[in-house]
């Protein structure tokens, strides 16, 4: 009977404890250590001249600490972080009943810190607004690389597009011609994708004319 009991009062602890966790547990693993973040060819000359000067831009206020942290460790990210800007410069030009017209001229730019390279783009047309025509166009596509942008691996191709396409408005033709250009650069770092920058311009049948740059537009060119 005592035996009985005594295999009783085991069976029942052994129960208590695991509806109540008190049994003894294997020890649980030391937590590691979180890793250290493994960045990009440290200490690689290919990249020395950039994360030099990404040092200088955060010590003067040009780039964020976060900013620099992250490109100086793998600098392929850099594209994250770059800005864009948008720069004209204007013509201005009386209105007449007819005559022709040269734009101003709009550069959109990108930067990291400081200037990469930018791409322009205008537009050259001729209008009258007694037969709601244009007529005589044309129009400038250009692009460039700063010593910053070529830094960073990246080499301007030229346009990839650069068309001009007269359209219909109120049933004449052409009562409008648009220019659309596209910017192209490459860069020497192996898997880093193609940069494109948009610019285009409308110009109407009154000598007015519509400007977008991506997908931001401006009545005024």
């Amino acid at each position: 009977m005592g035996t009985r009991k005594r295999m009783l009062r085991g069976l029942l602890a052994v129960a208590v404890a695991a509806m109540f966790g008190f049994a003894a547990q294997p020890a649980a693993p030391a937590a590691a250590a979180a890793p250290r973040a493994n960045c990009y060819l440290t200490g690689d000359q290919q990249f020395a001249q950039f994360r030099a000067q990404v040092k200088a831009f955060e010590k003067e206020g040009r780039l964020s600490r976060d900013v620099a942290a992250a490109v100086t460790c793998d600098p392929r990210t850099a594209p994250q972080y770059y800005t864009y800007e948008v720069k004209v410069d204007q013509v201005v030009a009386p209105m007449w009943l007819s005559g022709c017209k040269q734009s101003s001229k709009w550069t959109i730019t990108w930067s990291l810190g400081g200037e990469l390279g930018g791409h322009s783009q205008n537009l050259n047309f001729c209008w009258s607004q007694a037969t709601h025509k244009v007529s005589d166009w044309n129009g400038i596509c250009s692009g460039y690389t700063t010593g910053w942008g070529t830094t960073n691996g990246w080499r301007w191709e030229g346009c990839s597009r650069d068309t001009f396409n007269p359209y219909t408005m109120d049933g004449y033709y052409p009562a409008g011609i648009h220019h659309s250009t596209q910017g192209h650069w490459s860069n020497l770092v192996p898997w880093t994708t193609d940069m494109y920058l948009n610019l285009d311009i409308w110009g109407h049948w009154d000598g007015t004319c519509d400007t977008k740059y991506n997908s931001t537009i401006r009545n005024y060119c």
